[in-house]
């Protein structure tokens, strides 16, 4: 602590070795000047360390990171990675959740994010970003990504193929050209019509052809 002291302060205890103590107020005064100039330096530093990781240079360790991050780089402008208490750097906050919304909007969460809390599109998640909620988290974007896949490649076929980077405009025309593809009907059992855009993207899911089972040899 005494190296760390600006060098008045050291002056300032030379000057007084054979003329008594330093006053309160001199004493106050010094050791607010030194932490000013400590505090400075770590600001400059955490301002170092966040320009990084805005830049989309330094990425969690144990994360793949993707061609599009590393291609492009604007890609960090888009978001803010946010510091969780386990070490990790994710792109979204500590206090986040797993959204739940609807299919339509699911889709324009996967392909814009969120701009309002400078989320990036989820296409860009990987499995750390959601690891502090668990594993359901981990199914879930999984889950998400499956029917996201489906809608992308049917919109593609049906002329309308996504980007990497899209507004809500070209998201949701997508959405309308691929949506046939999830194969959901479009009348209820009662025979009402369905709003597939409106459907919980994990109601979606249901709908999905499930894997046959392997039979066990004995």
């Amino acid at each position: 602590m005494i190296k760390k002291l600006p060098k008045q302060f050291v002056e300032s205890l030379d000057a007084r070795q054979f003329n008594g103590s330093i006053s309160l107020p001199q004493m106050k005064q010094l050791i607010k000047e030194a932490q000013s100039e400590e505090t400075a330096r770590m600001a400059a530093d955490i301002a170092s360390i966040k320009k990084v990781m805005e830049d989309g240079k330094l990425l969690p360790a144990d994360s793949d990171s993707s061609p599009d991050e590393l291609g492009d780089a604007a890609y960090g402008s888009q978001f803010n990675h946010h510091y969780h208490p386990d070490g990790v750097f994710r792109k979204v906050s500590p206090g986040w959740t797993f959204p739940m919304n609807q299919l339509q909007q699911m889709y324009q969460y996967w392909h814009c994010g969120n701009q309002l809390q400078k989320i990036c599109p989820m296409k860009h998640f990987h499995s750390v970003d959601v690891s502090f909620l668990g594993d359901s988290a981990r199914i879930r974007l999984n889950e998400v990504k499956q029917l996201m896949e489906i809608i992308d490649k049917t919109a593609s076929r049906n002329g309308a193929k996504p980007t990497r980077k899209m507004n809500m405009s070209s998201t949701n025309t997508c959405f309308l050209r691929g949506k046939a593809g999830l194969k959901i009907p479009t009348t209820t059992p009662t025979g009402r019509k369905r709003d597939i855009g409106r459907l919980k993207w994990s109601s979606a899911i249901t709908y999905l052809p499930k894997e046959p089972k392997r039979r066990r040899v004995t």
